[in-house]
């Protein structure tokens, strides 16, 4: 785990929109959302749209609406950040 998903994943132990998390977290917007790409990918972090309160499965509209959505730490994403 790098210390720029260390430091994401730090602060998805609860749900929290694209904005707020750009807010909280020192890193250009170009590069956390392809981090939280890599993250969604690893199954580190779920990605989720509040308008429909549910994960979002097909991420091929990631690109256009990263910015609409929540994100939140998994199980798995929280396992992978305490053991570091």
């Amino acid at each position: 785990m790098t210390d720029e998903e260390y430091e994401i994943i730090d602060e998805l132990y609860f749900i929290i929109s694209f904005a707020e998390l750009l807010k909280k977290i020192n890193i250009e917007e170009h590069s956390l959302k392809n981090i939280l790409l890599k993250l969604i990918q690893k199954g580190w972090v779920r990605c989720i749209d509040e308008h429909k309160e549910t994960d979002v499965e097909d991420l091929s509209m990631f690109e256009k609406k990263y910015s609409s959505y929540h994100y939140l730490a998994s199980k798995q994403g929280l396992m992978e950040h305490n053991m570091r």
